[in-house]
């Protein structure tokens, strides 16, 4: 006659076999069993035998939502199964039992799914490949050294029982072990309900959700990926009850939240559903700028006003704009004023200086201090007119070192020509590439000069580093070098 065992809530703790044997805790030899929401631990088989905490034997039935932890014995610390007719276990939690978790001789007839099975050395599973339903997260058990084996807020066995059987009590998808399904002693608060994510700006999302019964806080998760398992490595932080909301923040992308209730002691509530939302995110793009006036070649008189113009933008707004002058070809800059409104031109008067080597630098910031930069093309004069030309007529044609070298951000480049002439002034780089092309027309007899600002001809600013230019002027050729320091 066929043997049936029926048990439920059971204590099976500390409990011994020897002499090669199994079944520390429990033993099924041909018997159809029904065992479920029980707790077997620290129970062990020595002299070689299987099965710490329980040892199956062509068993029929079902080990259903227990917790089976720190077990041991040789083989499968804690589950042996050596052969089934028709065995199903799910919804267990299998923790920090030695030798191995889970170990089977045969898995033929044996139907294992959402299990957990978690810290068991050397390893989980011994000839067993469990499917994509069982997972290996920390159960978080309360206190195992006072048996104390209800989950706490991050467990991996909170929700991730069959959700296809019996929900917990409160309603909420099974949790695993020894307290979840329907006949689970459930004593954590119920599930949260009605979380909603809300944009709240560009960079902050707002949760809110129904106050749950019994909690004494919450945990909040996040993940950029929808359907992510809520764990406390995405927890995003929490509030104590009666608190009901939570703001991220800065946050950019599309973000997914779920809530968790705990209770005064810890213990972990069902997860709200999944809600999700999607913020613009912070600003990271800097307002472009272009200085128009003064922009190189003026001549300044001290004491002149002049409309220092320029043109900016930004993908949101441009918030405030400064303005500096340097009379010495960008080495030092000066503050003309600070905090202009993002109008396009200044009324500045010129300082009592005498310089060919001015340059105005513009930078506009937007509303999260985002700063865009630019500055004269190339240098002006700010000085008193003589009214006099008294240039010399040079005797031959010549190219000069230009100054200041090494230099930041600008250099300038004089050349004579003695007579009119087709100018080629070219900038290569240490390879030979053509970077810049400063000069390429027909220049009078005379002294000249031009400006180099660090840019390629694409208007990108060039790595430090050492350039040659080139003149070519007629039957003249001269190449000199420059270094670059930024």
């Amino acid at each position: 006659e066929r043997a049936y065992l029926v048990a439920s809530h059971a204590l099976i703790l500390e409990n011994t076999c020897s002499g090669g044997g199994g079944g520390g805790g429990m033993y099924f030899r041909a018997e159809h069993i029904n065992f479920k929401n029980s707790i077997v631990a620290l129970n062990e088989c020595g002299g070689g035998g299987g099965g710490g905490g329980i040892y199956a034997d062509s068993t029929s039935g079902s080990i259903v939502n227990n917790t089976l932890d720190r077990n041991h014995a040789s083989d499968g610390g804690n589950v042996y199964v050596s052969a089934a007719t028709s065995l199903t276990f799910k919804n267990n939690l299998v923790t920090y039992g030695s030798q191995y978790g889970f170990q089977a001789a045969s898995m033929d007839n044996v139907t294992y799914s959402y299990n957990d099975c978690y810290g068991n050395t050397p390893a989980d599973y011994d000839e067993v490949v469990p499917d994509t339903t069982n997972i290996s997260r920390s159960p978080f058990y309360a206190d195992t050294t006072a048996f104390n084996y209800y989950l706490l807020v991050h467990s991996g066995g909170i929700d991730t029982g069959d959700p296809s059987v019996a929900a917990d009590p409160d309603g909420s998808r099974a949790d695993q072990g020894a307290y979840g399904g329907a006949s689970g002693y459930q004593a954590a608060p119920e599930y949260v309900k009605n979380l909603a994510a809300a944009v709240m700006s560009d960079t902050t999302i707002q949760l809110t959700w129904d106050q749950a019964s019994g909690a004494a806080s919450y945990a909040v998760y996040g993940s950029q990926t929808s359907g992510f398992a809520p764990e406390q490595s995405v927890c995003l932080g929490s509030v104590a009850d009666p608190t009901i909301t939570f703001l991220h923040e800065p946050v950019g992308g599309c973000w997914y939240y779920r809530v968790s209730a705990a209770n005064a002691l810890g213990y972990g509530g069902g997860y709200s559903s999944e809600d999700g939302e999607c913020a613009v995110g912070p600003d990271l793009i800097a307002p472009t700028v272009e200085v128009v006036y003064p922009n190189g070649g003026e001549s300044i008189e001290p004491g002149d006003t002049i409309e220092v113009k320029w043109l900016a933008s930004d993908n949101k707004q441009v918030d405030s704009v400064s303005i500096y002058y340097s009379s010495n070809a960008g080495t030092d800059y000066n503050l003309i004023v600070q905090g202009c409104t993002a109008d396009s031109t200044y009324e500045w008067i010129a300082p009592e200086i005498s310089s060919d080597s001015c340059l105005v630098r513009v930078v506009a910031y937007d509303p999260s201090l985002n700063a865009g930069v630019d500055a004269s093309d190339s240098l002006f004069s700010i000085k008193v007119a003589t009214g006099v030309d008294d240039t010399p007529v040079p005797c031959f044609t010549s190219l000069n070192q230009n100054y200041p070298n090494p230099f930041n951000p600008s250099t300038r480049i004089s050349y004579s020509l003695k007579a009119a002439t087709r100018v080629s002034l070219r900038i290569y780089n240490i390879s030979g590439r053509l970077v810049r092309v400063l000069v390429d027309s027909t220049e009078p007899m005379g002294a000249h000069e031009a400006v180099w600002n660090g840019k390629d001809n694409t208007g990108r600013s060039v790595a430090s580093g050492i350039y040659f230019y080139r003149l070519d002027a007629g039957a003249f050729s001269a190449t000199r070098k420059m270094v670059l320091i930024r």
